[in-house]
């Protein structure tokens, strides 16, 4: 057995979903509760990937849903990270969403 732990060095972002949800509201003109929609709880982090979504990917069904009805449905933060990835205002990978409230 190994002393040493074997790790991996990674590129996180870091982000408040404070913040989230004010560019989300900035960006959409739509308030934007993930508390409530992910179903996060507080003092927690959250990793979410940044990534393009195919076009019939169950989460842009999620994602629709708040921009167009103004439903949140669990899932969106998926669909809100490919939109914005897709619209080019955030860089796709990985980012670590902060729950403290």
């Amino acid at each position: 057995m190994s002393t040493e732990l074997r790790t991996e060095e990674i590129t996180v972002r870091r982000v408040t979903f404070q913040d989230l949800q004010e560019y989300a509201l900035a960006v959409y003109g739509q308030e934007l509760d993930l508390i409530q929609a992910m179903e996060w709880h507080n003092d927690t982090c959250y990793m979410v990937q940044a990534e393009e979504l195919p076009e019939d990917d169950s989460w842009w069904e999620q994602f629709n849903a708040w921009r167009d009805k103004g439903e949140h449905q669990y899932g969106i933060v998926y669909g809100l990270m490919a939109d914005l990835l897709q619209k080019g205002l955030i860089e796709p990978g990985d980012y670590l969403i902060d729950v403290s409230w």
